[in-house]
């Protein structure tokens, strides 16, 4: 059996970057490697995973995250390697039915944005209202951030960007510029 060629994390080589970046108010970092799944079905009701049915919202297991894309759409977020035995499953599950099940783990690089100024600094390439009063913990938006797409995630310390990877160098140097002013 041919060896699994190893992961590279597109954000690898900025973490010091990201480090130095960094406040006591905002806090930026690479995510962890996730496994990433698109699902798309009309028949949630087969998918041994609780998905949200309300627009923009998230719901997680413990284990899995799904995130709501679209009326018929989810990203389901786990643990690294969790991904093939997952997409297995919901593919023998939705067999029967119209349904698509593609493992995305390698197209998207993940950021955590933490701290008391992390919506400020947010905001300043996106359109949303990032205020905790309305776009609340559970919460999240396909949206663009300083001209990219990205699906934005709102955690309970903050926020988790799940960016195509081929953009990631690019909206780190834009986070970086928009949180200097944060910097003690």
């Amino acid at each position: 059996m041919a060896e699994q060629p190893r992961r590279q994390n597109p954000l690898g080589a900025v973490a010091a970057e990201l480090s130095a970046a960094s406040s006591d108010t905002v806090r930026i970092v690479s995510g962890p490697f996730l496994a990433q799944i698109n699902l798309r079905t009309s028949d949630a009701g087969l998918v041994p995973l609780t998905l949200p049915k309300i627009p923009n919202r998230v719901t997680n297991d413990g284990v899995w995250s799904a995130i709501w894309l679209g009326p018929d759409e989810w990203l389901l977020v786990g643990p690294d390697g969790a991904q093939e035995k997952q997409v297995e499953t919901l593919r023998s599950v939705l067999k029967d039915v119209h349904a698509s099940v593609i493992d995305v783990s390698d197209s998207r690089a993940t950021l955590e944005v933490t701290g008391s100024k992390a919506a400020e600094a947010l905001a300043k390439g996106c359109a949303l209202d990032l205020h905790e009063s309305q776009f609340k913990p559970g919460q999240c938006a396909q949206t663009l951030l300083a001209k990219a797409q990205v699906i934005l995630e709102r955690t309970g310390d903050g926020f988790r960007l799940y960016i195509r990877s081929s953009f990631a160098r690019y909206l780190v140097a834009w986070l970086i510029e928009a949180m200097a002013e944060y910097k003690t």
